[in-house]
């Protein structure tokens, strides 16, 4: 999770626990994991807890939705409703609750709009399952239904007539006002986030503005264009505009990703394959090295001694130390095996 959310990013995390110490056991992670991702230049602050257990409970809420940080607040039932936090971007379940309606509420943290940061969407993170166990009942359905479909498809389907003719899935509508719904949204999304990161990408800008010129409207407000403009004559538009969907994509390329950016075009090519053991030349070296470290460590590291002496009285604060002995001499354990530690 620490990969997918940014805590120095301007789109804003609420994670729900099941208790107060549930959320400090949360903080304490994230502070780790993001301290070994960033080091010096973490933040703690980016990082709070915000229950009814928290000191200054209304400063904490202030902060959280005026300023910078904290970026990722950790809560409880506190934040739940009552809270108009429009950059909150991330939803993280790490509860599950059984009311349809608390579960909705919980979701309308995220569902402001927000155009200071191009926010189009938010994004829901979810070990504990809850969405598809409440999906069926609740009332709040994503507008695009298979986030699979490229544009090229939603395109091709609008500017066919078949797609006219059949039936939509609201009363007196056609299919075709299914697909210009979602091409509506695709297009949003890449536009108005577009529009908002040109101020800093001048190529962007230049392109942005060429467009308004051929399209005849404001790039961000080409989606509300084409749905007022209806499914026929939207298909007409596109029909009209044949480089619709390469313009996009140039603005795409533009845009450029937060998270994969491209590194390079050239064509991926075998050089070689070989089996590796990490440092070891084979399995037993690394087998006779691990019996040296053993034999070199047991009597520097009590924890470890505990393990090859005492196993059942191994304390969970114990086989954390001895994770981190392992981690520093290159013995880091699978997770399978950490598992079965536990257990």
């Amino acid at each position: 999770m620490v990969k997918e959310l940014d805590p120095f990013g301007d789109e804003k995390t609420l994670i729900f626990c099941a208790s107060d110490r549930h959320a400090d056991m949360v903080k304490r992670i994230l502070d780790r994991l993001y301290k070994k991702m960033y080091g010096d230049e973490y933040n703690e602050a980016a990082v709070k807890k915000i229950t009814g257990q928290s000191d200054k409970v209304g400063q904490l809420i202030r902060q959280y939705k005026n300023e910078r940080y904290p970026n990722i607040a950790i809560t409880v039932d506190l934040l739940t409703t009552g809270i108009d936090v429009p950059k909150i971007s991330h939803l993280v379940f790490f509860r599950r609750v059984r009311s349809r309606i608390l579960y909705e509420q919980m979701l309308g943290r995220a569902t402001r709009r927000c155009d200071d940061i191009g926010k189009t969407v938010f994004k829901i993170y979810d070990p504990v399952d809850i969405y598809a166990t409440l999906q069926e009942v609740s009332s709040m359905k994503p507008l695009i239904k298979d986030p699979n479909v490229t544009i090229e498809q939603l395109v091709q389907e609008l500017t066919d007539p078949a797609s006219h003719n059949a039936p939509g899935n609201k009363p007196d509508t056609s299919h075709a006002h299914d697909v210009l719904d979602a091409l509506s949204q695709r297009v949003m999304r890449i536009l108005r986030k577009a529009q908002t990161k040109a101020a800093n990408k001048p190529e962007l800008q230049k392109k942005l503005t060429e467009l308004e010129s051929l399209w005849g409207v404001a790039p961000d407000k080409l989606h509300q264009h084409l749905h007022q403009l209806g499914p026929e004559q939207a298909s007409e538009f596109i029909k009209t505009n044949k480089n619709l969907l390469n313009q996009l994509d140039q603005v795409k390329n533009l845009l450029g990703s937060e998270y994969y950016p491209v590194i390079s075009e050239h064509e991926d090519e075998l050089k070689e394959r070989e089996q590796s053991y990490g440092n070891h030349a084979k399995p037993a070296d690394y087998l006779e090295s691990f019996n040296d470290f053993i034999k070199h460590q047991i009597n520097q590291s009590a924890a470890l001694a505990v393990v090859v002496n005492k196993p059942k009285d191994l304390s969970r604060e114990q086989l954390r130390e001895i994770r981190l002995l392992l981690d520093q001499h290159g013995y880091t354990p699978k997770l399978r095996d950490q598992k079965s530690l536990q257990r």
